[in-house]
């Protein structure tokens, strides 16, 4: 499921393995089903800022096996995937960090 052109809701393990082995950059939300407005409109702002990067959205309820795998230790928390690889964990209440971050890896 697409919520803007580049922000997905992930539905299964392969689907999340799809986006964060594929070539290019990826940004993974791990957050509760709990309304986290401050953190979606964070995440948004910087889907809109960068059009070519992949952004994910992993409810934990749904899905703890994937929070558990890929060592999620706070909730809500970003973490930044590049080529198949993780290159950095970001907690979700620092969307400054957030944006310079995505800035950073996606160039």
């Amino acid at each position: 499921m697409k919520f803007g052109s580049n922000l997905v809701l992930i539905s299964s393990n392969e689907r999340f393995r799809h986006f964060v082995t594929s070539p290019g950059m990826s940004v993974v939300l791990f957050c509760s089903k709990t309304k986290q407005k401050q953190v979606l409109q964070a995440l948004h702002q910087v889907c809109t800022r960068f059009p070519s990067v992949n952004f994910l959205k992993v409810e934990v309820e749904d899905h703890p096996y994937l929070a558990k795998m890929e060592d999620v230790s706070t909730i809500p928390a970003f973490k930044i995937y590049k080529n198949g690889s993780r290159v950095k964990e970001i907690p979700g209440s620092n969307h400054e960090l957030l944006e310079s971050s995505v800035k950073l890896y996606s160039s």
